[in-house]
């Protein structure tokens, strides 16, 4: 399973042309790249970090490996999904 949060402003990323991607943009990409090479796997995306922490608690079942990644506070997500 794949969870996308949505991209925040980081400092230091300066660059204008990339203020309007999304994460929704990403999940776009993905389901279309899994579709055309028979890969079948869950690809969600989240508008928040609270939004995808719920999903990550919905999700999650013992023994898995949850890998978080990302820039600022991301990994608040890591420390609260334990």
């Amino acid at each position: 399973m794949l969870l996308l949060a949505e991209i925040y402003d980081v400092a230091g990323r300066n660059d204008k042309a990339d203020e309007h991607i999304s994460s929704r943009d990403l999940q776009e990409a993905v389901i279309r790249h899994d579709a055309e090479h028979m890969i079948r796997r869950k690809v969600e995306y989240a508008d928040s970090p609270t939004s995808a922490l719920e999903t990550l608690k919905r999700w999650k079942q013992e023994r898995d490996i949850i890998l978080v990644m990302g820039a600022g506070d991301i990994y608040k997500i890591a420390k609260n999904i334990l």
